[in-house]
């Protein structure tokens, strides 16, 4: 096509559009915008006619279309500004997402000192806000401050307690106890301080900065709420009693004995009527024990059962005796009477030890070995049982008297999985990724088996380890050999 004949399509394009500037992506006006941009191109290295570019003017061609582009969305801006008072357009504002784009265009510019001090001054002159992020920090911030004290009003502190609905406040109430202490790292690199004025702000709320402090405060004022509504503070007293608030309330006795109690606290809980002796709480204890010990001649043993149907707060009873031993809670006396019923301190651990061990012998009687697969489908439990007797006893925590029962049943210490079959690094688990590898390429003629293959999603996985592997220089010499050997594809296509 003719310069002429291409003219001529550009005046048409002037005609329907009012201005010259087609982009060279322009739907359906692709060529033309190619076209167009060579005239500039043709003009700067002094290869365009006089006779062209006297044409092209006449046209009010525009040479420079970065800067009437610029100014074009410069003038958008001092519009949005008379329409809402300000320059903060949103990112991908959906009004006019070229205007949104320019907007980040510029402060990016102007952190790498692209733009002219003269487009600076003019958007200044604006009111433009340059530092739109922190601006925007700054407004998240007062909106969850005024939350707080929101809060605060209708609470009377701004301690807020965790709930459903107000976990994300409580949450932010956190961040700023980090952000004062200086460890919090939003993006995993560089800390977010809080300001002097924002200390100022929360401290007026009267805003904890001790976030054990804070939990503290918040169990009293569940026991306040609790003494409101039974009239008295001893929780172990009431059914379906909260077991945190009860174990709560033996620590500041226990706190007291030992002198760890802070004075401002005892005076808080003196001016609820806190008994410190706990007399209630000790009636209710020996009621319970009273009630534990018939179970135990009827059953043998203190195991209630979880949740036990017929006595649920005796179930719940003895879970907390083992806790409050567990955190130094319970009394000498009271250890001394659940030991003369034979107490387990440790809920049927005996009991379902010894039960999964019946389990191995059984499957060993049937099978003639005791190598029981992790996902053992028909007693899946049993199968991690096997996994925890290897790592207990790795790690040192297995009995010496439970290793030498399982030893008397030909204990597997070393999972056919994971055994080396040569000696060289090679266990039966990866030879047989690798024998299935080995298939996938006498089938496709390559090793690039696709991460997510519908036929064998578990190697398209395995695949993808050897190459991680090999990359942190964790690969062993005889795999990543062996891999070599096939021609393993080291890098994903």
């Amino acid at each position: 096509m003719s310069w002429n004949e291409w003219l001529g399509k550009l005046q048409v394009f002037k005609q329907r559009f009012g201005h010259c500037n087609v982009g060279i992506g322009t739907e359906n006006y692709q060529s033309l915008g190619a076209w167009v941009a060579a005239q500039r191109i043709r003009r700067k290295k002094g290869i365009l006619a006089d006779e062209q570019i006297c044409r092209l003017n006449n046209l009010a061609f525009d040479w420079d279309v970065q800067t009437s582009s610029w100014d074009s969305c410069f003038e958008k801006l001092k519009l949005f500004k008379g329409r809402f008072g300000h320059c903060n357009v949103e990112t991908g504002w959906d009004e006019d997402p070229v205007l949104a784009r320019w907007i980040g265009a510029q402060r990016a510019r102007r952190n790498q000192g692209l733009i002219s001090t003269e487009r600076i001054r003019r958007l200044d002159e604006l009111g433009f806000v340059w530092e739109w992020n922190k601006l925007k920090g700054d407004e998240t911030w007062m909106k969850w401050y005024r939350e707080l004290e929101a809060y605060a009003r209708e609470h009377g502190n701004p301690h807020v307690t965790r709930t459903r609905t107000r976990t994300k406040l409580a949450n932010w109430v956190m961040i700023q106890r980090q952000r004062r202490k200086g460890t919090y790292k939003p993006n995993g690199k560089d800390l977010d301080l809080m300001t002097a004025e924002q200390i100022s702000l929360l401290d007026k709320l009267g805003f904890r900065w001790d976030a054990h402090e804070e939990k503290w405060a918040e169990q009293f004022e569940q026991l306040k709420r609790f003494k409101d509504q039974h009239g008295h503070c001893e929780v172990g007293l009431v059914e379906d009693g909260d077991d945190g608030l009860l174990s709560w309330i033996s620590l500041q006795r226990t706190n007291l004995a030992h002198g760890k109690l802070a004075s401002d606290r005892k005076q808080r809980l003196d001016a609820i009527g806190f008994s410190w002796k706990g007399e209630v709480t000790k009636r209710r204890w020996d009621e319970m024990y009273q009630l534990l010990k018939p179970y135990h001649t009827t059953h043998g043993d203190t195991d209630v059962p979880h949740r036990w149907k017929e006595d649920p707060k005796l179930a719940a009873w003895v879970g907390q005796q083992r806790q409050r031993r567990k955190n130094g809670l319970i009394t000498d006396d009271q250890v001394r009477l659940l030991d003369e019923i034979q107490f387990t301190w440790q809920h049927r651990e005996r009991g379902s030890w010894d039960d999964r061990l019946v389990e191995v012998a059984a499957f060993k009687a049937k099978n003639g070995h005791c190598d029981i697969p992790l996902n053992f489908p028909e007693n899946p439990k049993l199968g991690r049982f096997m996994n925890n007797m290897r790592t207990q006893r790795n790690s040192g925590r297995l009995s010496a008297d439970r290793i030498a029962k399982l030893d008397t049943l030909g204990f597997v210490w070393e999972s056919s999985r994971t055994a080396e079959i040569s000696g060289e690094g090679i266990n039966a688990a990866w030879k047989t990724r690798f024998d299935k590898l080995l298939r996938y390429k006498e089938t496709n003629g390559d090793c690039k088996v696709p991460n997510a293959w519908p036929d064998d999603p578990q190697l398209g996985r395995w695949v993808g380890q050897q190459r991680q592997l090999k990359k942190s220089g964790k690969l062993h010499p005889k795999r990543e050999e062996m891999l070599q050997t096939i021609g393993f594809a080291w890098r994903a296509y």
